[in-house]
């Protein structure tokens, strides 16, 4: 390797050490059109690309870390890179080779003891076995993570266990403890202690939380932190998710206009970046037409949103009302 391809390099890490996610990228895919990069350098460039909206760059560059970490017998690197696949094969709704990437990575971490990658493990299937519904399941994961985080000493997934625990408390009817748990897990984000990762996971799903109970000003309050925490970091991922919101929020506060907008960035954004949650954005743009009386765009929003595979309640209940029909209305409710 050259002295201007180790500077190079050198410059690319200290970018990235700086979370300048947009330098660290070009940085690093410079060095790489020069001389391949190592699976640690790749690894630097999948997250970089992820944070500055470069996902098929993403991808690449992790399938390419895992096979180098795996030929060097680095088994918890490997594994890690099978983590970050399934995350993202489950995230464009590819649940078949999500699972698979998965089941890769409790076999690479079958016989490496307690580590980071095990707790993380842990925690993404705990937050999938409630997207599923099952909380005893959830909880047993998500306890088994924070566990092995708190002896570790791995504040991110402490946080992060914290969260899904704190998803568990809030299905089974303990909205106290839940809250709670999920006010640790958003201080520990806001302290800056955290990695974009975790912090970006946390803020979103606490504002899913406050939504799903309709806890509208916490909803709010949090949405703007989340905001400001994207702009901070440089992030294009996580706004995505977070424009839902924030439009959900301008919408209850008669903001037909920003929350429309909002919206339709956040679809935009979530097509290339998650399309597992695509269909949240249309669900929302059909609650905004509805307020204005055009059912023709609630309509359209609604079969798109199901088409995405999210369920358009209870948007559709109430376009089938404004229709005139209170009893199809009921029935979609029920």
């Amino acid at each position: 390797m050259s002295r201007s391809e180790t500077g190079t390099i050198s410059a690319a890490r200290q970018a990235y050490d700086r979370r300048e996610w947009n330098s660290a990228y070009e940085l690093l895919t410079a060095a790489d059109a020069k001389e391949a990069l190592g699976a640690e350098d790749l690894e630097r460039k999948s997250w970089a690309a992820r944070w500055c909206g470069k996902y098929p760059e993403e991808l690449a560059a992790v399938e390419r870390a895992e096979k180098l970490y795996r030929q060097a017998g680095d088994r918890r690197g490997a594994a890690r890179m099978a983590i970050q696949l399934a995350y993202r094969m489950y995230a464009h709704r590819k649940e078949a080779v999500a699972a698979g990437c998965s089941a890769r990575a409790a076999e690479l971490l079958a016989n490496e003891g307690e580590c980071p990658e095990q707790a993380l493990l842990s925690f993404l299937s705990s937050m999938a076995m409630m997207n599923m519904g099952d909380a005893d399941s959830a909880r047993r994961l998500a306890t088994e993570a924070r566990d092995i985080a708190v002896r570790i000493g791995d504040r991110d997934l402490e946080a992060l266990s914290k969260l899904s625990l704190g998803h568990v408390c809030l299905s089974s009817g303990d909205i106290e403890r839940g809250i709670a748990l999920h006010d640790e897990a958003s201080a520990a984000a806001m302290s800056g202690a955290l990695g974009p990762f975790a912090s970006g996971y946390i803020y979103c799903s606490v504002i899913v939380a406050c939504r799903n109970r309709a806890d509208w000003k916490r909803a709010a309050e949090w949405t703007d932190q989340a905001t400001r925490w994207c702009d901070q970091e440089s992030l294009q991922y996580y706004p995505g998710l977070c424009r839902v919101h924030l439009a959900e929020v301008l919408r209850f506060g008669g903001a037909y206009d920003e929350a429309e907008r909002s919206a339709a960035q956040a679809r935009d954004l979530l097509m290339a970046a998650t399309p597992f949650f695509v269909g949240w954005a249309h669900r929302e743009m059909a609650e905004i037409a509805l307020r204005r009386g055009n059912l023709t765009a609630a309509r359209d929003n609604c079969q798109r949103a199901l088409e995405f595979g999210t369920e358009p309640q209870p948007a559709f209940a109430r376009l089938r009302l404004a229709e005139g029909d209170a009893e199809g209305a009921l029935r979609s409710i029920e």
